[in-house]
């Protein structure tokens, strides 16, 4: 059996950040991970960009912004945009810690754009731009100065719990094939969100809600788990780069080229939905404003809109890269290592690029305090597998503010958790753990990778951005067959190393406990907010639903209810702040 201090799942920024101080408390923490180190999870293919209050950016960090600024002023905007669902508690280490941690991590070479960005919903500059992969290379050189030990290419499927503490961790060696024990004083969750419950996603293959899945079955709570973001203006055409955000960065991110969307019958729906700022909004009402174009019959053959730059001059479209002036658009229009540059020429000359909506961010999920603490002993988890920070809604560059503020709240409270207790004894019983795991290889039956595509079909089609209660219904009905299809899931390959439909089997059984969760959180929330849209109830309601939604594992059946938001600074709003 292996042994570490504290395990932590995932290796994205949140896991690295978290396992750097760990190790710096003089103890030995072990990142596990499916892929490999610096290459999987989501963080690596972030655009990227993260929220630092203008103010402290300029006095701290030395970057251009604007002194007006405030960490009052971000805790202010962020909550709002999160619909008052948001931990204030949370929410207050989120916007007061961000700034040392940037300051150290430029120190550690991190390259950054000279002067701030301002995205939709910011009252003030407090994006600061870099790439995704730079900031991985950063935390990873981190993680091999503080010698932080990772175990690659092994995916984790169970929590071990004794005496109702979290002892440990099980799961699959993907190399070998061999079934490992692992035993830890405390556990980090960092597995990031489950995006790959839907059809179109822009996150990577790996996000397939392992850690919501280990939570739920060891006994975790779940916070908000309906608000799930969606982006508007991935690509949907050409295949080559289909799920792509490149539509987003011309009309809706950082610096928008001022391009517009049109319906199929050519009007530019985006003047109706915001008339001011038109197609620079945030991202869910872009998200929402495309999928009801498609629900409502206007949309595209594929299930989008169209994005037209034809009524812009050719030279005010060639020059827009280079004033954009974001590392992950380049001179000539590659983006992601996709170039865009026939695809543009074609839209100068009139032709539209077509695009849509993809899953993007879960701002829900399982429920911490402050300090990255499950409320199980010795279990805590930070990032995107966590819900309270963001509430209903995610401003840009909050992602990657949480994933960093957490990682270290987690790594640092795992760490003094770790120092009072001794390592726990596994329970007996572990064989049904493996079981579990052995079970898809030794049987032939239905095919994991048939099924997934089918789960994400039905999930995108009930449970995407327009959801109402007969669709959420119809989906618990349809997952309720699944899972009694489940047993009969196995693979063709029989062969234990690297194989991909066994992995595939595994993930989908926690794709759809997830999808479950998700499904049943959204039903209870019988009104619009946030990136949560009832069609059946689309107006917010304040005075019934300023709580948080709740979900509980009452003996393997999915127990909701509502509490109270965690309110420090500022008191949700009641009955006459009622809006649609």
């Amino acid at each position: 059996m292996l042994k570490a201090d504290v395990v932590i799942i995932g290796s994205g920024g949140a896991g690295a950040r978290a396992a750097v101080e760990v190790a710096r408390r003089g103890l030995k923490p072990l990142i596990l991970t499916k892929g490999k180190m610096g290459r999987s999870g989501a963080t690596v293919a972030a655009i990227a960009d993260f929220e630092v209050d203008s103010r402290s950016a300029t006095e701290i960090l030395g970057l251009r912004g604007d002194p007006r600024d405030s960490k009052e002023k971000f805790f202010e905007d962020t909550l709002a945009a999160g619909g008052y669902l948001n931990n204030q508690k949370i929410l207050e280490r989120h916007v007061n810690e961000i700034p040392e941690i940037a300051r150290e991590l430029l120190e550690q070479g991190l390259k950054v754009a000279p002067e701030l960005s301002q995205a939709p919903g910011q009252s003030y500059p407090r994006s600061v731009i870099t790439t995704g992969a730079r900031l991985v290379r950063v935390l990873h050189k981190m993680c091999r100065e503080a010698k932080v030990a990772v175990y690659e290419h092994f995916m984790a499927t169970d929590l071990v719990k004794k005496d109702d503490r979290v002892v440990g961790v099980v799961g699959l060696d993907l190399s070998t094939g061999q079934f490992v024990e692992i035993a830890a004083r405390a556990v980090i969750l960092a597995t990031g969100g489950g995006m790959q419950m839907y059809r179109y996603t822009t996150a990577p293959d790996e996000l397939t809600g392992d850690g919501h899945a280990m939570a739920f079955r060891a006994g975790a709570t779940f916070v908000d788990l309906e608000m799930i973001q969606f982006m508007g203006g991935v690509m949907l055409a050409p295949p080559a780069v289909e799920g792509i955000c490149f539509g987003f960065t011309l009309c809706a991110d950082v610096n928008p080229l001022g391009c517009w969307l049109l319906n199929k019958f050519g009007v530019r729906f985006m003047e109706a939905v915001d008339p001011l700022h038109k197609e620079f909004v945030t991202r869910d009402k872009l998200a929402l404003a495309i999928a009801t174009e498609v629900f409502e019959g206007r949309g595209t053959e594929r299930g989008g809109v169209y994005l037209s730059v034809s009524h812009l001059p050719r030279q005010v479209v060639d020059n827009y890269p280079q004033h954009k002036n974001v590392p992950w658009l380049s001179p000539d229009w590659e983006m992601y290592g996709f170039s865009f540059k026939q695809i543009m020429e074609e839209a100068k000359a009139g032709q539209a690029l077509e695009i849509g909506v993809a899953s993007h961010f879960f701002c829900g999920g399982v429920r911490v305090d402050e300090n990255g603490f499950t409320g199980i002993p010795g279990l805590y988890a930070a990032g995107e597998v966590t819900g309270g920070t963001q509430g209903g809604n995610r401003l840009s560059g909050n992602a990657l503010t949480q994933v960093l503020v957490q990682g270290r709240a987690a790594g640092t409270a795992a760490a003094a958790f770790a120092r009072t207790v001794g390592f726990g004894d596994f329970p007996r019983g572990l064989s049904g753990f493996a079981g579990r795991v052995y079970a898809p290889l030794e049987r032939r039956g239905i095919s994991p990778f048939e099924m997934r595509k089918a789960l994400q079909k039905l999930c995108w089609e009930k449970l995407g951005v327009v959801r109402t209660e007969q669709s959420l219904q119809c989906l618990l009905e349809q997952l309720a067959a699944y899972k009694k299809e489940l047993p009969h899931v196995g693979c063709r390959a029989k062969n234990r190393v690297y194989n991909r439909e066994w992995m595939e089997a595994l993930q989908l059984e926690n794709l759809i406990t997830l999808a479950e969760l998700v499904a049943m959180s959204a039903l209870q929330r019988r009104e619009s907010r946030g990136v949560h849209y009832r069609r059946d109830f689309p107006a917010a309601n304040y005075g019934a639903f300023t709580m948080n939604n709740i979900l509980e594992n009452k003996e393997g059946r999915v127990a909701a209810r509502f509490e109270p938001v965690v309110a420090t600074r500022v008191a949700p709003p009641g009955e006459d702040a009622n809006h649609g």
